[in-house]
């Protein structure tokens, strides 16, 4: 992949792993996580969110970089989680060069935490298409995931590594016990490696809501909500510093507001536009 002739696969995957990475928490306890229990209750929503280009670095052509996002989470405590995600983006210079890339991912996960399936399909460069699809299954002593597309082939993980709600419930669990940083790995089967990604999270003290758009929406359509600002890096075991970075405001039900992508050749803002509660299913 060139740099600066059009934005690599893996850093264009933050904005599908900040949708399975953040946005999934329902009622999972974490192992080898934040430790004390903690009541985490997230509603069934569809949230969209316009992005566009707030910076640019020399490493990248792109003059121009919108796009838009739109992710849903359905499902119960009882019957476990779906969520979809799809984005689409559009970069384009002066010179007249324009890429369009199109992902889509859908990942079904059990309620206890012992089970994800996970696919995403991803339209890149001359209408490239990949995808990635597999399950993972959280074993007494580790997981063992097993990937059939784009090649077969068996892994195995630390038993530790977190699933995306589990992942999420740490980050919300950590801000409202008043906790300042999580270190956790976390495996969502979106980049076709075989080891687990370390996110490292900073979090910020608990902010009180003023009246603008985007709060303003969630307030309208859940009530009102805490929330912290929350930093978070994403990387592997060996490297220097984070692949790449995002800012986020998180309400205390995991929707994400005033999103800040850092995907090092650029930096996105992701606004929420519109959010709309889905059904929820009722435990028996």
């Amino acid at each position: 992949m060139k740099t600066g002739v059009y934005l690599s696969r893996p850093r264009l995957r933050l904005l599908c792993e900040i949708a399975l990475s953040l946005w999934i928490c329902f009622g999972f306890l974490i192992t080898g996580g934040v430790g004390a229990k903690a009541e985490v209750i997230l509603v069934p929503h569809r949230a969209v969110y316009r992005l566009n280009l707030i910076e640019n670095t020399n490493r990248s052509t792109w003059e121009s970089v919108v796009g838009r996002m739109v992710y849903e989470l359905s499902g119960s405590p009882c019957d476990g989680y779906k969520q979809q995600f799809r984005q689409m983006i559009i970069l384009s210079n002066s010179e007249g060069g324009r890429q369009v890339l199109d992902d889509f991912s859908l990942v079904n996960e059990a309620s206890d935490g012992k089970s994800l399936e996970f696919f995403s399909k991803n339209i890149g460069k001359d209408d490239l298409v990949e995808t990635i699809s597999g399950n993972a299954q959280r074993l007494d002593e580790d997981i063992i995931v097993h990937y059939m597309s784009p090649t077969r082939s068996e892994f195995h993980l630390p038993q530790q590594t977190s699933f995306p709600v589990a992942y999420t419930r740490a980050l919300i669990t950590a801000a409202l016990s008043g906790r300042k940083s999580l270190d956790v790995l976390q495996f969502d089967g979106t980049d076709n490696k075989t080891t687990a990604q370390r996110t490292f999270a900073i979090i910020g003290a608990e902010k009180t809501g003023n009246r603008e758009s985007e709060l303003d929406l969630v307030t309208k359509t859940f009530g009102k909500q805490r929330f912290w600002p929350v930093t978070i890096g994403f990387g592997y075991d060996g490297q220097a510093s984070s692949e790449y970075s995002i800012f986020q405001e998180i309400l205390e039900n995991g929707v994400a507001i005033h999103l800040i992508l850092d995907l090092k050749e650029f930096k996105l803002s992701g606004q929420l536009q519109s959010i709309t509660p889905l059904d929820e299913k009722k435990c028996n």
